[in-house]
């Protein structure tokens, strides 16, 4: 609960730093940028409410950044194309706006970027196509414009509700969802029918029940 304290900069030797599912809120120091050894930083599922700060971005050993369901707000810092070493990027279920940076096309090593559930608009960077480690993105619900060209057989894509034209996206469990609930919704007479189906089968099990109680309550009288 509350903010993080500006005295974290004293952990100068921690490798990684895991606070999630707290109460955080705040803005997060720019101190954060001392942590040159730093390899893993966890803060998702908290109550930021802020700009995320563009310090992360000297954070040079980093592999893994996890901020979904954070409240960050504002654009996402340009400066993260400096992790050189980042392996997975997870921003999904924010406030994000804005464009992509296209300096994330510098993440060779990149291999997982989800950005989900945020307000992102414009293009998706030409420079993310080519990004030879990547194996997985996440760009649905947000409002992109435009199409993407990840390569077909290594990248799995999730762009559903994004705004993005491309054939090759998968569905999200999220469309799957809505999908089943307009299924539903659209086809009445097949919840109709079902409907009857389960009443005749009960009305019949009720009917045997009722002749089965009559012929043994028959043979006793016998």
């Amino acid at each position: 609960v509350g903010e993080i304290p500006t005295q974290i900069a004293l952990l100068t030797t921690v490798n990684m730093l895991q606070v999630s599912n707290n109460k955080l809120s705040g803005k997060i120091p720019s101190e954060i940028g001392l942590f040159g050894k730093m390899s893993e930083v966890n803060f998702h599922t908290n109550l930021f409410n802020c700009p995320l700060p563009s310090q992360f971005g000297l954070l040079s050993s980093l592999l893994q950044l996890s901020f979904h369901t954070c409240r960050f707000n504002g654009t996402i810092p340009s400066q993260l194309g400096f992790l050189s070493n980042v392996l997975i990027l997870r921003f999904a279920r924010n406030g994000f706006s804005g464009t992509l940076p296209s300096e994330l096309g510098l993440l060779k090593n990149l291999t997982e970027l989800t950005l989900d559930s945020n307000k992102l608009s414009s293009n998706v960077p030409s420079e993310l196509f080519s990004l030879p480690s990547l194996r997985l993105i996440h760009l649905s619900d947000n409002e992109f414009s435009g199409r993407t060209s990840f390569p077909r057989n290594t990248v799995q894509i999730f762009c559903d509700y994004s705004g993005l034209e491309d054939s090759n996206c998968a569905q999200s469990e999220r469309s799957r969802e809505v999908e089943t609930s307009e299924i539903v919704f659209l086809n009445p007479a097949i919840f109709i029918t079902s409907t009857c189906i389960i009443v005749l089968m009960l009305i019949s099990l009720l009917i045997i029940a009722f002749l089965t109680l009559k012929y043994r309550n028959h043979e006793y009288i016998k």
